[in-house]
């Protein structure tokens, strides 16, 4: 079982309210962001799920929802939960030796960054770039901003001025 999707919400209605929209995940997953943008409670959000439905702790999510879409491994019609055990229980493993040259089989990468190094060395098309308005975060990526991130291409900067310059947000358009 492959994450595919993710959306998550908590604290509804208070004034500590965190809400991750639904973004879809990639075979790798460099989550980006300026400082203090979520990339870190995204990941513990991301694990506290795995290991809840690995059955590895407690639900610690109570106070809010969640939102997965996974490619299932039909064992015969929906034993989905067996697969989605094997997938929580291997989240915590990163298999980072072949980042950007092809996706390495097993749990789905992901991992987070402020690194410019690493940044320049993964391609953007693994990149998820959050941004934070208030209590919300949104992940943008080249499955829902493909076009912009391919315009990125033709200003000949380097991968970590996409962040740096906020051209996800930015009005350039190639000609």
């Amino acid at each position: 079982m492959i994450l595919r999707k993710i959306a998550y919400h908590e604290f509804d209605g208070r004034p500590n309210y965190w809400a991750l929209k639904p973004f879809e995940l990639g075979k790798i997953n460099l989550l980006v962001g300026k400082n203090a943008t979520g990339k870190t409670n995204t990941i513990t959000k991301i694990g506290w799920l795995g290991n809840m439905l690995a059955g590895l702790q407690p639900q610690l999510l109570n106070s809010g929802s969640y939102d997965v879409v996974t490619s299932k491994r039909d064992t015969i019609q929906h034993p989905f939960l067996e697969g989605l055990t094997k997938w929580a229980e291997g989240q915590r493993a990163y298999e980072l030796s072949n980042i950007g040259v092809t996706p390495s089989p097993g749990p789905v990468p992901l991992m987070s960054t402020s690194d410019r190094f690493v940044m320049n060395a993964v391609p953007l098309e693994y990149w998820q770039v959050i941004q934070r308005k208030g209590g919300e975060y949104q992940v943008f990526n080249y499955q829902n901003s493909k076009e912009k991130i391919d315009d990125f291409e033709y200003t000949g900067l380097n991968n970590f001025d996409f962040l740096r310059t906020d051209f996800i947000n930015s009005n350039w358009e190639s000609v």
